[in-house]
Protein backbone atom coordinates (compact mmCIF):
# COMPACT_ATOMS: atom_id res chain seq x y z
CA UNK A 1 0.00 0.00 0.00
CA UNK A 2 2.87 2.37 0.77
CA UNK A 3 4.28 2.07 -2.75
CA UNK A 4 0.82 2.57 -4.23
CA UNK A 5 0.60 5.78 -2.22
CA UNK A 6 3.92 7.01 -3.60
CA UNK A 7 2.78 6.01 -7.08
CA UNK A 8 -0.32 8.19 -6.63
CA UNK A 9 1.86 11.05 -5.40
CA UNK A 10 4.00 10.79 -8.52
CA UNK A 11 0.91 10.54 -10.70
CA UNK A 12 -0.34 13.76 -9.14
CA UNK A 13 3.12 15.29 -9.46
CA UNK A 14 3.10 14.68 -13.23
CA UNK A 15 -0.20 16.56 -13.49
CA UNK A 16 1.24 19.66 -11.84
CA UNK A 17 2.66 22.58 -13.83
CA UNK A 18 6.39 23.37 -13.68
CA UNK A 19 5.81 26.14 -11.17
CA UNK A 20 2.79 26.70 -8.95
CA UNK A 21 1.60 28.52 -5.85
CA UNK A 22 0.16 26.77 -2.83
CA UNK A 23 -3.38 27.76 -3.85
CA UNK A 24 -2.82 26.46 -7.39
CA UNK A 25 -1.54 23.22 -5.86
CA UNK A 26 -4.66 22.86 -3.70
CA UNK A 27 -6.90 23.60 -6.70
CA UNK A 28 -5.05 21.03 -8.85
CA UNK A 29 -5.14 18.31 -6.18
CA UNK A 30 -8.83 19.00 -5.46
CA UNK A 31 -9.49 18.48 -9.18
CA UNK A 32 -7.71 15.11 -8.82
CA UNK A 33 -10.13 14.22 -6.02
CA UNK A 34 -7.45 14.44 -3.34
CA UNK A 35 -8.41 15.72 0.09
CA UNK A 36 -6.69 18.82 1.43
CA UNK A 37 -5.04 16.92 4.29
CA UNK A 38 -3.64 14.34 1.86
CA UNK A 39 -2.51 17.11 -0.50
CA UNK A 40 -0.64 18.82 2.34
CA UNK A 41 1.00 15.53 3.30
CA UNK A 42 2.04 14.93 -0.31
CA UNK A 43 3.53 18.41 -0.61
CA UNK A 44 5.64 17.82 2.51
CA UNK A 45 6.73 14.47 1.06
CA UNK A 46 7.63 16.02 -2.30
CA UNK A 47 9.69 18.73 -0.60
CA UNK A 48 11.45 16.14 1.56
CA UNK A 49 12.22 13.96 -1.48
CA UNK A 50 13.44 17.04 -3.39
CA UNK A 51 10.79 16.58 -6.07
CA UNK A 52 9.79 20.21 -5.61
CA UNK A 53 11.62 23.25 -4.29
CA UNK A 54 9.99 26.21 -2.56
CA UNK A 55 11.19 29.73 -3.25
CA UNK A 56 9.53 33.08 -2.67
CA UNK A 57 5.98 31.74 -2.60
CA UNK A 58 6.41 29.51 -5.66
CA UNK A 59 6.88 25.76 -5.74
CA UNK A 60 8.92 24.48 -8.67
CA UNK A 61 9.50 20.97 -9.93
CA UNK A 62 13.07 19.84 -9.45
CA UNK A 63 14.48 17.95 -12.39
CA UNK A 64 17.47 15.80 -11.61
CA UNK A 65 20.36 16.40 -13.98
CA UNK A 66 20.89 12.68 -14.46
Amino acid sequence: PRMACLHRVLGGYNELPEGFTYMEYLTATAAMDISRSTAKRWLKKMLKQNLVAYDNGIYRKVHSTE
